[in-house]
């Protein structure tokens, strides 16, 4: 049996995002406020996570069609876990860019004038709803 993937490679931030965390530890951080703090390295970390997740997703998925001397369902059961974290993490991060958006901050009034796809109302419905299949 020949089967065929097309799944797209995420080349962007390799190493996540280290400028951020090297930026807040040594130099300043987003905010003045706490909660803005917590709610954007929250977001941060979630999603160098699921880019970590999607990643290993890829490798297992691919580990599991190219073994040809077995079956390899433990490849293709850890490559949907992964999966299933990164919607997850993505979902959860979403959430967190959405709460900061709404806080009355400097860095809010930024992100209210960019308007990210994935921020908006149909895209995280789409992940909640990916992420509680019943």
């Amino acid at each position: 049996m020949y089967v065929e993937f097309d799944i797209p490679e995420i080349n962007e931030y390799p190493e996540g995002f280290p400028e951020y965390w090297l930026k807040i530890l040594f130099i300043k951080s987003p905010s003045e406020r706490y909660q803005i703090n917590a709610l954007t390295s929250t977001y941060v970390r979630l999603v160098e996570a699921a880019l970590v997740e999607y990643r290993l997703g890829v490798t297992k998925l691919k580990e599991f069609w190219q073994t040809h001397d077995s079956f390899n369902l433990g490849a293709m059961h850890r490559a949907i876990s992964h999966f299933e974290t990164c919607i997850s993490n993505m979902d959860r991060a979403t959430n967190c860019f959405r709460r900061l958006r709404r806080r009355q901050d400097p860095l809010s009034i930024y992100l209210n004038s960019e308007r990210p796809a994935f921020a908006t109302d149909p895209v995280f419905n789409r992940f909640r709803s990916i992420r509680n299949v019943d």
